[in-house]
């Protein structure tokens, strides 16, 4: 059993199908009893494994792991220590409602791996002790062997046995939309998944034919289980924002030390000053110095983004890939439905000796067919080509109320779609004419054949490849008629074929061929028969999203690197590249066959050229996301199937689609598209640029709020004075004026120019250098606008203690509201950016001073913050005093440099 343990680990495609089965130690008959037990022990179940979700309790417990909590709650207990109840009381809500907020967050568990789960097949036929049954798909085992037919999901990974026109969805793996052909034939080197043709996967299903398949593998040895096993090893990343408030907490508490030791020697030691005098004064500077509603803030902001961004079709999973997002410097996209429109589209005819140019879009039969530079009734010469486009034929299209549907394969589709624009009663012609016999398509003769009666007469007609069609025909179809085919036509038409190909047209031949009266259609067909009359070929695409044109040409100028990864084939892929402007000639592009030769240093040598990479498997995707992060970029991924949870989990933003996305992908992204579009990227990620600069605006006036209140505490401590504000009145102006007013930050309109500049180096500081300027600035004219209150307010009432208190409280409170307005913009003056473009702002500030108020004149109030009530001359100073922060800060913007982080 070790040695079979160890076999399964093969690469089958390379093996021959008795290889396989004398490998496996199976036959045709099945697996024993016996054997099925032994191999039950050996392998387990054929199960993906859960993920184990975290426990509320330690979801809840996270929320208070930070040293600046604990700084909090450390100043909490021993404010409660000196009975100071009303501080602690203040302190004690604002942990609570940050933990509550934090765990709500945290709560939404990821749930990739249930997912993935359920992806497997719940029951299957398999052949043991030489009978059929049906049992259910988690009791499979290497070495079973399983019939499939049509419809049925495929409940592990098989090498093919026997098939029968077998075609095989694996989009969830390849991130194809069309059906993969399989057959038995082994191969002659090892291959990705999507050229592994003799191969089936856990997770894929069947959508035409039947097979035979042996188990090679199950459980977590699947390729799907790989990809579980993937998703949960991948760690959590942090995001740009949340190291930089992390750092930033650290610098904090730094200086909350070392600051604090400052005061105890210069007012216990130096001045003299009561040792609970000296204590008190050092909670407060801690509760100043600490931003405790940053969090809070930080979270709202998101919120408020989540919401903004819904408005371009993005939906937000993870609430720090809103910031994320204006990070980014490389966009990872995939190309069918992202780039491109998901729906192939016939654009170029050449028949009887011409060429006809197709228009419309999508399967609409709206649209036009017109030869280069001929009268419009030449279009009749198609009609031989597309009456057979229309009969060799098993899709179909109808409108439903806007909306184009097709049912059937996408490249059969686009020709009923291209039969409509020629005229529309040719989509019902099939109806019109009864089907005397079908040789469907079949990967190895590569061509489809139908015999249809018309006017008594039977005639076959012929569609497939140009190489698989060519070599049936014996004439030709030109613009004189009929006649023998000659080796310039092959050579022409041979031309044409490769130069459509060249640009990624997806080439169909046609072929008609009237039967004799006496021949057999059934027979004709099973013996594919030759003598047919070419009629020429067909060019069709995906075409590419006008939109997403427009956005890449949008990221471009912004900085930010697109990069194409698909499981299409190259040509096509740099076809595509070429037409949506994100691949040039200077550009490198490679398939994933050559990546899996390079080493990660070669990889990383060249990662920032390569625009385009084809033919992917989940661990290239991951390769590449880890080679880009190498050069310190910020990476966006975007994916809907099963192969790419991995990368959406590992890549700075996993983008998922939501229309053609699985579930899996879903859970393991970050952001959902509900429309699929590349263009709404462009437009979450100019969300994300916005929404970062108004995180920056609150909490650069949060910083400038603090920095000025510890340099009140500071500045009068060096200088011997009594501290001009209590505890209980900073908590005050912390959590009630500051939440009032960044809040409303939050909310800022776009100030214009966000994707007219290149993203933000990852390591750039949370604060710009007109940032700093302006709260430095901002800072010490707050230190001494508020002393200079303070000493009014003694000069006034020299025997009123709380007089002084008061007018340096108010003063506090006022700086920091008209100083909002200077945080709207730290470049532009406030002139430019206007005084009323954010209501909520002006809503805010009026709150802020309403509130403020009511601290000085609302009795129980004014004994909760010891002030007492100013008349209008007093409060009158504090203002004007306070209202210099827009002057002062107006003229500061017209030296500080712009553009600069």
């Amino acid at each position: 059993m070790e040695d079979l343990k160890n076999a399964v680990k093969q690469d089958w495609s390379i093996k021959s199908v008795q290889e396989t089965i004398d490998a496996l130690e199976t036959s045709e008959q099945g697996l024993t009893s016996e054997e099925v037990h032994q191999r039950v022990l050996a392998f387990g179940a054929n199960e993906i494994a859960r993920g184990k979700p975290t426990p509320w309790y330690v979801l809840l417990g996270r929320q208070f792991v930070d040293p600046l909590i604990y700084i909090l709650v450390a100043a909490a207990v021993i404010t409660g220590l000196m009975g100071h109840f009303n501080d602690v009381i203040i302190i004690m809500v604002v942990l609570v409602v940050n933990a509550l907020i934090g765990f709500y967050q945290e709560s939404k568990a990821e749930r990739a791996i249930n997912n993935i789960k359920g992806m497997s097949a719940p029951e299957t036929k398999v052949k043991r002790n030489g009978e059929v049954r049906k049992i259910q798909a988690k009791k499979l085992v290497p070495g079973d062997y399983v019939i499939l037919e049509e419809g049925d999901r495929i409940p592990a990974d098989a090498r093919v046995l026997k098939a029968t026109r077998l075609q095989v969805e694996e989009s969830i793996f390849t991130g194809e939309s069309l059906s993969a052909s399989k057959n038995i034939e082994k191969l002659d080197e090892a291959a990705g998944i999507a050229d592994k043709k003799n191969m089936v996967f856990m997770g894929t299903h069947v959508t035409a034919g039947h097979a035979e398949i042996v188990v090679t593998a199950t459980a977590m040895n699947t390729e799907l289980g790989k990809i579980a096993g993937l998703v949960q090893s991948a760690e959590d990343i942090q995001t740009p924002l949340q190291k930089k408030v992390e750092d930033f907490g650290n610098l904090v508490i730094k200086a909350v030390i070392g600051i604090c030791a400052l005061i105890f020697v210069s007012s216990y030691l130096v001045w003299g000053y009561d040792f609970d005098v000296v204590l008190l004064n050092a909670i407060a500077i801690a509760v100043s110095a600490i931003p405790e509603g940053l969090p809070v803030i930080i979270t709202l902001v998101l919120a408020v983004g989540v919401r903004r961004m819904a408005k371009h079709k993005a939906l937000i999973r993870k609430l720090p890939t809103v910031e994320t997002l204006g990070s980014a410097t490389v966009v990872c996209t995939d190309k069918t439905g992202t780039l491109t429109r998901n729906e192939m589209v016939v654009t170029h005819i050449f028949t009887a000796g011409k060429e006809f140019k197709v228009t419309g879009e999508g399967y609409s039969t709206e649209g036009k067919i017109k030869a280069e530079n001929e009268a419009e009734q030449n279009i009749k010469a198609t009609k031989p080509l597309i009456k057979t486009a229309v009969l060799c034929n098993n899709a179909s299209v109808k409108k439903d109320g806007e909306k184009w549907l097709m049912i059937g394969d996408p490249t059969e589709g686009a020709l009923i779609s291209m039969s409509g624009k020629f005229s529309q009663e040719y989509p019902e012609l099939r109806e019109k004419l009864q089907r005397k016999a079908e040789l469907p398509f079949d990967s190895k003769i590569k061509f489809m054949v139908t015999v249809h009666e018309e006017d008594g007469k039977n005639t076959a007609h012929l569609k497939g490849s140009f190489e698989a069609v060519l070599s049936k025909c014996t004439h030709i179809l030109d613009e004189n008629g009929t006649r023998e085919i000659t080796d310039e036509d092959r050579k022409k038409y041979s031309d044409i074929n490769y130069n459509y190909a060249s640009d990624a047209l997806r080439v169909i031949a046609f072929a008609s061929k009237d039967l004799d009266e006496n021949a057999d259609p059934e027979k004709f067909v099973n013996a594919k028969q030759e003598g047919y009359t070419f009629l020429g070929l067909t060019g069709m695409i995906d075409l590419p999203r006008t939109e997403a044109i427009e956005a890449v040409r949008k990221c471009r100028k912004a900085g930010i690197k697109v990069v194409m990864i698909t499981g299409d084939h190259l040509i096509t892929a740099r076809a595509v590249g070429k037409q949506v402007g994100l691949y040039d000639e200077d550009m490198e592009s490679l398939t994933g066959a050559y990546l899996s030769k390079m080493s990660d240093e070669e990889l990383k040598a060249r990662v920032m050229n390569i625009a385009i990479y084809a033919r992917t498997s989940p661990e290239d995707k991951m390769r590449i996301i880890q080679a880009l992060k190498s050069h310190n970029q910020v990476v966006s991924m975007t994916g809907d199937g099963v192969n790419d949870a991995p990368a959406l989990t590992r890549a700075d933003i996993g983008v998922a689609m939501g229309q053609t996305g699985t579930d899996v992908a879903k859970e393991a992204a970050g952001m959902i598209l509900v429309d699929d579009n590349f263009a709404s990227i462009v437009a979450a990620v100019e969300e994300g640029r916005i929404i970062f600069n108004n995180l920056r605006k609150a909490i650069g006036f949060l910083v400038s709020t603090n920095v000025g209140e510890v340099m009140i505490f500071l500045i009068s401590s060096l200088l011997g004075l009594p501290a001009p504000l209590k505890a209980a009145q900073i908590l005050w102006v912390n959590l009630v004026t500051d939440g009032t007013t960044s809040i409303a930050l939050g909310v800022e309109p776009a100030e214009g120019d966000e994707m007219e500049k290149h993203p933000r180096e990852p390591g750039s500081s949370l604060l710009s250098k007109p940032m700093k300027i302006q709260i430095a600035i901002v800072s010490i004219l707050m230190c001494i606008g508020t002393l200079f209150a303070y000493q009014l307010g003694q000069r006034i009432d020299p025997e009123n203690v709380s007089m002084a208190n008061t007018m340096a409280f108010c003063t506090v409170v006022f700086f920091q509201v008209f100083n909002i307005f200077n945080c709207r913009s730290y470049e532009k003056s406030l002139f430019k950016v206007g005084l009323f473009g954010n209501m909520a702002l002006i809503g805010a500030f009026i709150l802020a001073m309403l509130l403020q108020l009511a601290a000085i004149y609302i009795p129980f109030m004014q004994e909760l913050f010891s002030v007492t009530a100013l008349n209008l001359k007093q409060m009158g100073y504090c203002l004007a005093i306070a209202f210099s922060v827009i002057p002062v800060i107006e003229i500061v913007k017209l030296f500080i440099p712009k553009n600069q982080d």
